[in-house]
């Protein structure tokens, strides 16, 4: 059984259902810290919510994979979004009616955009050998910050 709360710090739900015996805990780790996790049993699953499901920004993948390595030493881990992404549901076709609604275009960027970033962090912690989608998600993470003039001095 999955337990899972989001917006926000954990800790709290973390303590309750510690000692439940929930086989996983999902938690929001889009505010780049990590919950105290010390009452958990190790062999519960972390799902943790790394890209942040209501922010259109791309998610950094370095700072997300600091955190996750370091959970996933203590921990199974599984990569989520922070939250259900039910306002935002992906379609693996396309159709005309979205090439001509620019807003629904955008709309289905991001829900890529987001898919893509919690399967390239998922494949980096459990399969890291190949770590082509990884570098690519990366990449866009920086094109779309230099193009938004994040990080210029």
């Amino acid at each position: 059984m999955l337990a899972q709360t989001y917006f926000g710090n954990p800790d709290r739900f973390v303590r309750i259902m510690s000692g439940t015996g929930v086989d996983a805990l999902g938690l929001d780790f889009v505010n780049d810290q990590i919950p105290d996790l010390t009452d958990v049993p190790i062999d519960t699953l972390i799902v943790a919510g790394l890209v942040d499901g209501h922010s259109v920004l791309r998610t950094d993948l370095d700072s997300a994979l600091i955190l996750i390595r370091v959970v996933s030493q203590e921990f199974p881990v599984a990569i989520s979004t922070s939250c259900s992404q039910v306002h935002s549901p992906y379609r693996s076709t396309f159709d005309q009616a979205l090439a001509e609604d620019p807003a629904r275009r955008i709309e289905l960027a991001l829900e890529r955009a987001k898919i893509s970033e919690v399967t390239a962090l998922s494949h980096q912690i459990h399969h890291p050998a190949h770590d082509r989608k990884f570098s690519s998600v990366r990449r866009a993470f920086t094109e779309s910050r230099r193009a938004h003039g994040v990080g210029k001095q």
